[in-house]
């Protein structure tokens, strides 16, 4: 008969047994032991701060854009402008310097190119307000000084136009335009020696062009001297083909010697000529003195 006592001796008994067979067991899949570490409850972490991004100016892309594209095509009008200019194409000329005005307003060598059209096609008191616009921009624009200066002769402001070559010629000396100038007013001032002095500098200045000779030329013929005029014609011919006024000049010369057959063949050379460039006044000339010596030809 199992009384208490057995019992609780049986489960002491059955106990140890039980810890000895499980004892056995873990010791044989035994793993160390790691004691038990108590971490600390995680707190929230605040969203790390984002790096501001360094300023940056905003610019202006398109603008900038337009303004290079702006200047190119200044530059490309100022080239042609100066090209039409050279190959007596005034009107062209004119047109490509305003353009050049319109997107540069303040590019005196543009104002003074454009002078200097207006004052080969014979608008001579324009020429002087975009000359003059020229130096208030540039004050030590030579060039415009010359050109204004011719300007200022051609309408008979014979004191500006001496204070402007003078000032010319103090800032580039080495100009032959200017000397030219210079040699003109002295001629219509009939100071000859002046003139002649004049003259002989721009020739030695630029000795390949036409006009500086073309111009002692018309001081030889004032004073009378008309073969050295002639001598001085061919020259200008010679260095100048398209100068048109050279070839009415030794025209002229050449019909009051008498050689109406010499001075025709000029005169129709200066009034084809006076076509492309375009020069009216050579070309009217040359045409009304072919006039008359058809009127003299006519029995």
């Amino acid at each position: 008969m199992l009384t208490r006592r057995s019992l609780t001796n049986l489960a002491i008994a059955t106990g140890l047994i039980l810890a000895v067979a499980c004892g056995t067991a873990v010791d044989k899949h035994a793993v160390e032991m790691v004691e038990e570490v108590h971490e600390p409850i995680p707190t929230a972490t605040p969203a790390p701060t984002p790096t501001p991004e360094p300023f940056v100016e905003e610019v202006e892309v398109v603008e900038e854009l337009d303004y290079e594209s702006e200047a190119i095509e200044s530059i490309g009008h100022y080239v042609r402008a100066h090209n039409y200019l050279s190959r007596g194409d005034y009107v062209q000329a004119e047109r490509r310097f305003t353009l050049v005005i319109e997107i540069e307003p303040d590019f005196a060598r543009a104002w003074a190119g454009r002078g200097e059209a207006l004052l080969f096609k014979n608008e001579s008191e324009a020429a002087i307000n975009d000359l003059t616009m020229a130096i208030s921009l540039k004050p030590d624009l030579a060039a415009a000084y010359s050109s204004r200066g011719e300007a200022w002769l051609e309408v008979g402001d014979f004191e500006a136009a001496r204070g402007d070559v003078k000032i010319a010629i103090a800032l580039d000396p080495e100009a032959a335009r200017t000397w030219i100038v210079k040699g003109r007013l002295a001629t219509v001032e009939r100071d000859f020696l002046a003139a002649q002095s004049a003259f002989d500098t721009a020739i030695l200045l630029a000795p390949g062009e036409g006009v500086p000779y073309f111009w002692r030329a018309r001081l030889h013929s004032a004073a009378g001297q008309v073969p050295v005029a002639i001598r001085d014609l061919d020259r200008a011919i010679e260095y100048s083909p398209a100068l048109s006024a050279a070839y009415l000049e030794k025209g002229v010369l050449i019909a009051n010697a008498g050689d109406f057959a010499g001075a025709r063949e000029l005169l129709e050379e200066a009034r084809d000529r006076a076509k492309d460039p375009r020069n009216p006044s050579v070309y009217e000339q040359a045409q009304e003195l072919l006039e008359q010596l058809d009127e003299q030809a006519t029995p």
